[in-house]
């Protein structure tokens, strides 16, 4: 299904560890998810509040945990 194929396939393999903006990468996975998201007639806002300093992760681990978190988000 859709939510498996944005959630593994491209990011599975691939790791590197770099400082990132959560709040950045949160809204570029929402962008991915965008059609689904409207298909579904949900509405998902990202907010970043305040000064949130980089984060230090493998870039491609922590992208596929959120898009897991908003694919599950936009089937339930």
């Amino acid at each position: 299904d859709w939510s498996s194929d944005v959630c593994s396939s491209d990011l599975k393999n691939k790791t590197e560890i770099t400082d990132i903006d959560l709040g950045d990468l949160t809204k570029k996975c929402l962008e991915k998810l965008k059609v689904e998201i409207e298909k579904k007639q949900h509405k998902i806002e990202c907010f970043v509040t305040a000064e949130v300093p980089l984060v230090k992760v493998d870039k491609y681990g922590i992208e596929r945990v959120i898009l897991n978190i908003l694919t599950n988000a936009i089937k339930y």
